[in-house]
């Protein structure tokens, strides 16, 4: 007896299978239902899992982050509007920031400063450092300290 699937059909199963794993539809009572509706034995469909599963690790090795970043993105787009159909707004919510999390969205600004130190005068080193703090703790996004600049005079002789 010959095989009752062709290899058309064994790919459509799988990507349907792979399509079912990523949105969590794994469990066993849903196995059966997915073998079911394949005409598959739930030993089929075992061994389907595995094959994706199998596939999934062999993409590992040829895969750059980028490529990962972007199935991540994908797959959790699908978990994000699934969520929003079924009402649970919270998984949203928290897909939403794994998302951010990912892009690198919610990464805290960096601010690239560009100092050169003056040999001269301390006293007036500090002043210029005291006065620019304001600025800098603005570009920061954090509250600037209340600092008082001392009126003091310096001798190089020391």
């Amino acid at each position: 007896m010959g095989r009752k699937n062709n290899d058309q059909t064994v790919q459509a199963r799988r990507a349907a299978l792979e399509h079912r794993m990523i949105l969590g539809h794994l469990s066993l009572k849903e196995q059966r239902a997915f073998g079911d509706a394949w005409a598959v034995t739930p030993r089929q469909v075992r061994l389907d899992l595995r094959w994706v599963a199998d596939r999934w690790v062999a993409d590992q090795d040829d895969t750059t982050v980028a490529d990962h970043r972007a199935r991540l993105l994908a797959e959790s787009n699908g978990i994000k509007t699934l969520a929003l159909k079924n009402g649970r707004e919270m998984v949203a919510l928290r897909t939403l920031e794994f998302q951010a999390q990912l892009t690198g969205a919610n990464a805290p600004q960096q601010v690239e400063v560009i100092h050169s130190i003056d040999r001269g005068d301390p006293a007036q080193v500090a002043r210029r450092v005291i006065q620019a703090l304001p600025m800098a703790c603005g570009v920061l996004g954090i509250p600037a300290p209340d600092l008082d600049v001392l009126d003091v005079q310096w001798d190089e002789e020391g």
